[in-house]
C-alpha cells in the first residue's frame, strides 16, 4: 500500500506543466470545431437529423457540467457523480455511431478542462479512444432487448472499454522508466492496472446504481417515449 502511495504521489509532479500539453490543447479545440464542422455539413447535404444533433449537444453539456463535480485523489483520474451517464444515455437512445461521435467529443472536452498527457500514444488512449466507448450502450441495446439488462450491460462494456484503454496508456506511461520511486519498474502493467481500478471502478459503480435507478423508476422509458416522439414530429 505504501508503494502504491508513493507511486501517486511521484506521478502528480510528473509532465504537469509541459508546453506540449498547451499545443495539444489548441490542436484538441481545432479537431473539435472541424468534427462540429462536418456534423454540420451532414445536416445540410444528406438530411441529418438536427433534433438528434439538438440531444447530443444537451447531453454533452450535462455530462461535461457534471464532470467538474469530482473527488480526485489522483493526477490523472477522477471519480465523478454520474458524469457519464447522459452520454451513455444518449448512446442507447440514438445507437452505436451517434454514441461514438459523442463519446469522442466528450473525451476531447475532457482533454481541454484537465489536461493529462505523456506522449501522442496516450493522449488518444485516454481521451477519444477511452470515452468513445460510450458508444458501447448502442452495442449492448442492439443485442438486448429489455431494457434493464440493456443498461446493465451496456454500462458495464463501457467502462470496461475505457479501463483498457487507460490501462494500455498506464502501461506505456509506467513503461517509458521516467518514475523515481522504490516500486521496480517489472511490474508496471500492475502498477497500471491499480492506478486505473481506483478511480474508474467507483465510477461505473455511481454511474450504474444511477441508471439502474433511472430505469426502475421508469425515467430511462419515459424519455425514450419523449425522444421517439421528436423523431417523428
Amino acid at each position: 500500500m505504501q508503494n502504491l502511495l508513493n507511486l501517486f504521489t511521484d506521478v502528480a509532479g510528473f509532465f504537469k506543466d509541459e508546453p506540449l500539453v498547451a499545443w495539444i490543447s489548441v490542436a484538441t479545440i481545432l479537431v473539435l470545431i472541424g468534427i462540429l464542422f462536418v456534423i454540420c455539413l451532414k445536416t445540410k447535404e444528406n438530411g441529418f437529423d438536427t433534433k438528434r444533433l439538438a440531444y447530443a449537444g444537451i447531453c454533452i453539456a450535462a455530462s461535461f457540467a457534471l464532470s467538474f463535480v469530482k473527488f480526485k485523489f489522483i493526477p490523472s483520474g477522477s471519480i465523478t457523480v454520474a458524469s457519464l451517464v447522459p452520454v451513455l444515455l444518449y448512446a442507447y437512445f440514438f445507437g452505436t455511431a451517434s454514441g461514438l461521435l459523442v463519446g469522442v467529443i466528450h473525451g476531447l472536452l475532457q482533454f481541454i478542462e484537465s489536461a493529462w498527457l505523456y506522449n501522442w500514444t496516450t493522449f488518444l488512449l485516454d481521451y477519444p479512444i477511452a470515452f468513445a466507448s460510450i458508444a458501447m450502450m448502442g452495442v449492448a441495446k442492439k443485442f438486448i432487448k429489455k431494457e434493464l439488462p440493456a443498461l446493465t450491460v451496456g454500462v458495464l462494456l463501457a467502462y470496461l472499454c475505457r479501463f483498457l484503454a487507460h490501462l494500455i496508456s498506464g502501461f506505456i506511461f509506467f513503461g517509458g522508466g521516467i518514475i523515481e520511486t522504490s516500486i521496480p519498474h517489472s511490474n508496471m502493467f500492475l502498477y497500471s492496472f491499480l492506478y486505473q481500478i481506483s478511480y474508474v471502478g467507483p465510477d461505473m459503480i455511481i454511474a450504474l446504481v444511477v441508471v439502474i435507478t433511472l430505469s426502475a423508476t421508469k425515467t430511462v422509458s419515459t424519455l425514450e417515449r419523449l425522444i421517439n416522439k421528436t423523431k417523428t414530429a
